[in-house]
């Protein structure tokens, strides 16, 4: 069973800028710190990694604009699996503010396939 959670972009832009100010508030700069001499392995060629070792590196000045950039690549890259994610047409799709409505559908579907075992 896949169920797959939609909510307004508006609200999915603002969790990833909130998410990345958090990551950089418990120490993201610190944590990268301590792997830029393996900046080139591609375990780190992540987003968030990418762009701070870019500012160690002297390529951006501004700690801040390399801050709006780990938020720009995030929300570009879940842009990316939204779309991938509806071309799947296995996924049901619900407003991620119905839980009612997906708790009925999952205990709905687990009842029917206990059904269908007897």
């Amino acid at each position: 069973m896949k169920i797959g959670l939609t909510m307004p972009r508006y609200n999915i832009y603002s969790r990833i800028n909130n998410r990345v100010d958090h990551m950089m508030k418990i120490g993201l700069l610190d944590e990268a710190k301590l792997y830029y001499n393996y900046k080139n392995l591609n375990s780190l060629q992540t987003i968030g990694y990418k762009e701070i070792f870019e500012f160690f590196s002297g390529k951006k000045n501004d700690l801040n604009e390399s801050i709006e950039k780990i938020k720009r690549n995030t929300r570009r890259y879940a842009k990316r699996q939204l779309t991938w994610y509806r071309k799947d047409s296995s996924i049901i799709w619900f407003d991620s503010k119905e839980k009612n409505k997906i708790l009925d559908f999952i205990l709905k579907k687990q009842w029917a396939i206990l059904d269908s075992n007897q």
